[in-house]
């Protein structure tokens, strides 16, 4: 089954899947079903591909999360992997790409039936400018992005029970240059036009270290100490944020890592390095089965 916005699933197998039209824009997800079937509905692992939000394809994500991804399916759990507009391409800004996002998840609850998973139950993950938008959709109000939405707010809603960023901006404020290599690299993310009052309060609306409250979900921060794109420092502020406020949050540092947690100190191995990554990824998922 079809629409103008969006196409329906028509199995519970393995699928590539339209999310979401705009205009002759299709946006995909793939849904990649539990290899072994032990709940009612599968709860969902959510992976979102980085790529400075100016590229974000579905299968490389599967690729990048695929020791994670078989893991947890063979536990039972949905992977899916979100692609969305980005600004090269598709001249948008960053609310128009959380927006896809959120509505990535509105449509696993629309056809929640149809794929036998449980949209209450998602746990996020991201790398690098996905572990910014797997953020967002754990911690930003979910009816405060609809731009372009084909779905009801309101009817679809989903929930993110807990959130493991990999690499993530957090911060997105120009004045916090410490916190990203030659100041922020991603202004042009933003909507142009705006005043200077306006363009501020966008940055803090569109970041997720803004959000941080007592309630927050359990989240899981990785980061490398020797990245040289997104520093260290994103993922210690948000950290320390939780921690004052009493949110649940715990960091893990792949020292000796980069952006990718590969090595980046001659005669140094990373610790823990990308395998371990996805360990633990992998043991801190499963906390949420239930």
């Amino acid at each position: 089954m079809t629409n103008d916005r969006y196409n329906a699933p028509l199995t519970r197998e393995e699928q590539t899947l339209i999310y979401k039209k705009v205009g002759d824009r299709e946006i995909d997800l793939i849904f990649l079903p539990p290899t072994k079937q032990v709940f009612d509905r599968a709860p969902v692992y959510l992976i979102i591909p980085g790529g400075g939000w100016r590229s974000a394809s579905a299968e490389a994500m599967v690729g990048f999360s695929k020791k994670s991804s078989d893991a947890l399916r063979e536990r039972g759990w949905a992977t899916v992997s979100v692609a969305y507009r980005y600004v090269s391409r598709d001249e948008v800004c960053l609310d128009d790409i959380i927006s896809d996002c959120m509505d990535a998840g509105r449509y696993l609850a629309h056809f929640a039936d149809e794929l036998g998973i449980d949209p209450h139950r998602i746990v996020t993950s991201g790398h690098s400018a996905g572990g910014h938008l797997a953020l967002m959709l754990a911690y930003a109000p979910h009816r405060a992005f609809v731009s372009d939405s084909p779905f009801d707010a309101l009817a679809d809603e989903f929930t993110v029970v807990a959130t493991a960023p990999l690499s993530a901006p957090t911060i997105l404020y120009n004045d916090e240059a410490a916190y990203y290599p030659d100041g922020f690299p991603f202004l042009d993310v933003f909507p142009a036009g705006l005043s200077e009052r306006e363009f501020a309060a966008v940055r803090h609306r569109d970041g997720p270290f803004d959000y941080i409250t007592p309630a927050s979900v359990p989240t899981l921060l990785v980061c490398g100490t020797h990245d040289d794109l997104v520093f260290a420092e994103n993922s210690t502020r948000f950290y320390e944020k939780c921690r004052t406020v009493g949110a649940p949050c715990q960091v893990l540092y792949s020292y000796f890592g980069g952006h990718c947690f590969e090595p980046m100190v001659q005669g140094r191995d990373s610790f823990v390095n990308f395998a371990q990554v996805q360990d633990h990824l992998i043991e801190f998922v499963q906390k949420f089965e239930a």
